[in-house]
């Protein structure tokens, strides 16, 4: 069962466009060319939830749902990129939710992943495994050292910050 034809496995219901059922509304998203790495990011212009063109190879919802649900932390939100560091605090906090809320969403479907995948190297194609290799690669380091992790997110975005303000000079 492929992504295109609309089936799922887990809440929330993966499609190739579509919305899914959020708390408060529905919850839209769509694949883009995204670039530089990036699976996913929350378009507040737009208010959809954009997947790197790429994960259009992906065949198992199990492997976007933990991705829907890191965005869908940052679309409750809504932040404006920090521009001091009282901001760069609250930001990385939030990134910080939007990891618990990915772990979570692919803790649920670890096992029944495992079940369907056995010999993952094996039945999955190169994107699969690589958002999968992301998926475990996050587990390890929210349950080995969750404040190393957000430190190392701290440093990250404030290099970014850095540079954007850089460049607005």
């Amino acid at each position: 069962m492929g992504i295109s034809s609309g089936g799922y496995v887990t809440t929330p219901p993966v499609q190739t466009t579509g919305s899914t059922s959020a708390p408060e509304t529905l919850l839209t998203w769509q694949f883009e060319a995204l670039g530089s790495g990036t699976n996913a990011r929350y378009d507040a212009e737009r208010d959809v939830i954009l997947l790197d063109s790429r994960l259009q190879a992906v065949r198992e919802p199990m492997l976007l749902a933990p991705l829907l649900a890191h965005e869908a932390v940052h679309r409750r939100y809504r932040s404006d990129p920090p521009r001091d560091e009282a901001s760069l605090q609250r930001y990385v906090e939030e990134e910080m939710e939007a990891y618990r809320a990915q772990l979570d969403a692919w803790l649920q479907v670890k096992g029944s992943f495992a079940e369907r995948y056995p010999d993952p190297a094996a039945m999955l194609n190169e994107v699969e495994r690589d958002l999968l290799s992301d998926h475990l690669q996050l587990e390890e380091a929210m349950q080995e050292d969750e404040s190393a992790l957000r430190a190392s997110r701290l440093e990250h975005y404030r290099r970014v910050m850095a540079a954007r303000q850089n460049e607005e000079r």
